[in-house]
């Protein structure tokens, strides 16, 4: 599948990648553990509106993360996801 990353979250110990799915023309949830063979393309993502409906919804308590990508490994225009994360 050909998916344009939205955002990265976790849930419990688990970590999930949300985005637009081509094969599917939905945003669709996949869990890192499950994905295999990935491959980074030349291709740009697009932009699409984050899914209403998630595994996770942020509180009060939670806080925020930014990670940054060599860009080798993130050759979209952006090379930064934030995302919010509970402490343990």
């Amino acid at each position: 599948r050909t998916v344009d990353p939205i955002r990265v979250f976790s849930s419990d110990t688990s970590w999930y990648l949300q985005g637009w799915c081509h094969t599917r023309r939905d945003n669709r949830t996949f869990l890192f553990d499950r994905i295999e063979n990935m491959v980074v393309t030349e291709q740009g993502a697009g932009v699409h509106a984050a899914p209403k409906n998630g595994l996770f919804q942020p509180s009060a308590g939670d806080a925020t993360i930014t990670a940054r990508y060599p860009e080798e490994i993130a050759p979209t225009p952006w090379c930064a996801v934030t995302s919010t994360v509970r402490p343990r």
